[in-house]
């Protein structure tokens, strides 16, 4: 239920699309509804998909002999037809949306880092209003992620980057490694791999990655891990499994769980 809370608020986030088709597109609707399109190549067909709590609309747009259309996507071809179905369906009754559970909150996060800010923060005013997980939510925002400017630090990995791309917002911290926020990154915890006798050696090696910077030591208790090229590779069997990444520098460690089945 908290997946499915969180994956329908991001494809209802009007404004989170805006950029790409502005923030009066036929996706938007008078009310919360999850929404995706897609375009095929060269444009010849699309689909746009989506649902409120009562009803699940999916509308396909394209030319029965497969020639391209030109230039229509998902949003200007199957999206008005889903406008239109949505605000039919819903015309004579309330729309409903799904309940929000429990386990999921309401939080504010930095616009550029990402981290929880308490009512009082500086920045409190341009906070991005989102939900989070009872049980994982974001850091809290600190003096520490600033200089004196007010300009956000970035750690050493993005110095090249940020050297060409000049920002008002971003400034470059030699010191700052991200080392209290060490996580792994892949596998993702409490995740399901899936291993699939057609692909190459059945998707049996996972690369594994953790947000350090500096050299990190992975174990595993139920899983081989191996070196290659410089990464770490668990080699995947069926089952439930702990992993473990250390940063040598800092000796922080993280452990997660994920889950490993057969197709």
């Amino acid at each position: 239920r908290e997946s499915v809370f969180l994956v329908s608020s991001i494809l209802s986030d009007n404004s989170a699309r805006s950029s790409a088709f502005g923030s009066d597109s036929n996706l938007r609707l008078p009310f919360p509804c999850a929404v995706k399109t897609g375009t095929s190549t060269d444009f010849r067909d699309n689909w746009c998909i989506g649902y409120t709590k009562k009803f699940t609309v999916a509308v396909w747009v394209g030319n029965l002999d497969n020639t391209p259309m030109k230039g229509i996507s998902g949003v200007t071809g199957a999206g008005p037809v889903f406008n239109s179905i949505m605000l039919k369906l819903h015309k004579n009754q309330s729309p409903e949306w799904i309940e929000q559970p429990a386990k999921i909150v309401s939080v504010q996060v930095h616009p550029h880092t990402g981290k929880l800010l308490r009512p009082s923060h500086l920045h409190s005013s341009t906070a991005i209003h989102t939900f989070a997980p009872m049980d994982h939510l974001p850091l809290i925002a600190n003096s520490d992620d600033t200089d004196t400017e007010g300009k956000i630090y970035l750690d050493s990995r993005y110095k090249d980057w940020l050297s060409i791309n000049k920002s008002a917002h971003y400034s470059i911290s030699l010191q700052q490694q991200d080392s209290d926020n060490l996580r792994i990154v892949s596998p993702a915890h409490h995740s399901t791999y899936v291993l699939d006798p057609d692909l190459p050696s059945q998707g049996k090696f996972l690369e594994l990655k953790s947000s350090s910077n500096n050299k990190t030591t992975w174990s595993s208790s139920s899983l081989e891990i191996q070196m290659r090229d410089g990464k770490a590779i668990a080699i995947l069997q069926p089952g439930t499994h702990t992993i473990s990444v250390k940063d040598s520098f800092t000796q922080h460690q993280e452990t997660i769980t994920f889950h490993v089945k057969k197709l």
